[in-house]
C-alpha cells in the first residue's frame, strides 16, 4: 500500500513539474490555422513511404477546412493512431491501419451487414463490419469530435486524464486544444521509472514540431 502511495505522489509530482507538457500540448492557433493545400501536400510528400492518394489528401484537406481544424492537426492524429505517415512498417496492415486511420470508434457488429457499417479488418486481424471503419468515415468523425470538445472548452473545465490510476483524475489545462486532444484520449503516456514513454498525448510535442516544422 505504501508503495503504491510513493509511486502516485511521484507520478503526480511529475507531472505537476511538466508546466509546457501535460498541459499545453499544443497553441490554439496551430490548431485552427487554415493552411495551403501545397503546403498540405509539402508536408505528406515529405515522408516517401506514405501511401496516401489525391483524393485521400483531398479529403484531409477539405475536412480540416470545413471543421475549421487545421489539416496538419488531423495529420498529426492520424500518424499518433495509426502510423500512415512515416509508415515504418511498410504494406504490411497498411490497408487495416487506413480502415481505422484516427483511431475512432470501430465497434464490432456481427457478420450481418447492416446501415452504417463497413466490412473490414481490424488490428487484430478480425474480419468483420465495423461502424466507423473506413478513411473517410475516420478523418471526418475524428474532425467533428475534435471541433465538438474544442467549442466546449471553458478555463473552468477540467479534464479527465487516465495514467495515474485506473478510474483517473480531473485536471485543468492552459486551453481549448490541449484539452480537446485529452478528450479525444486521456492517456499521456506509460508512467514508468518515475518517468513517462514518449506514447499517448506525450508524444503529440515532438510529433506536432516536426510536422509543422515540415510545412515551412
Amino acid at each position: 500500500m505504501i508503495k503504491y502511495l510513493i509511486i502516485i505522489i511521484m507520478q503526480i509530482s511529475f507531472l505537476c513539474s511538466q508546466t509546457n507538457s501535460y498541459k499545453l500540448l499544443m497553441y490554439d492557433r496551430d490548431f485552427t490555422n487554415q493552411i495551403s493545400y501545397d503546403k498540405l501536400k509539402k508536408v505528406i510528400n515529405s515522408y516517401p513511404n506514405n501511401m496516401l492518394t489525391d483524393s485521400e489528401i483531398n479529403l484531409i484537406y477539405d475536412t480540416g477546412r470545413d471543421f475549421k481544424i487545421n489539416p496538419l492537426v488531423l495529420l498529426m492524429k492520424m500518424e499518433q493512431e495509426s502510423g500512415l505517415l512515416r509508415n515504418n512498417m511498410g504494406t504490411n496492415k497498411y490497408y487495416i491501419r487506413k480502415f481505422r486511420a484516427c483511431g475512432f470508434g470501430l465497434y464490432i457488429s456481427s457478420k450481418t451487414n447492416r446501415d452504417g457499417y463497413t466490412l473490414g479488418t481490424n488490428a487484430s486481424g478480425k474480419v468483420a463490419y465495423y461502424r466507423y471503419g473506413g478513411f473517410k468515415t475516420q478523418i471526418t468523425e475524428c474532425a467533428e469530435l475534435l471541433r465538438k470538445h474544442f467549442n466546449a472548452w471553458s478555463k473552468s473545465t477540467p479534464v479527465m486524464i487516465k495514467d495515474f490510476n485506473p478510474t483517473g483524475w480531473e485536471y485543468y489545462v492552459k486551453n481549448a486544444s490541449t484539452y480537446t486532444l485529452f478528450r479525444y484520449c486521456p492517456y499521456y503516456g506509460d508512467f514508468y521509472n518515475g518517468k513517462f514513454k514518449n506514447v499517448g498525448n506525450r508524444i503529440v510535442h515532438s510529433l506536432w514540431k516536426e510536422i509543422k516544422g515540415r510545412s515551412k
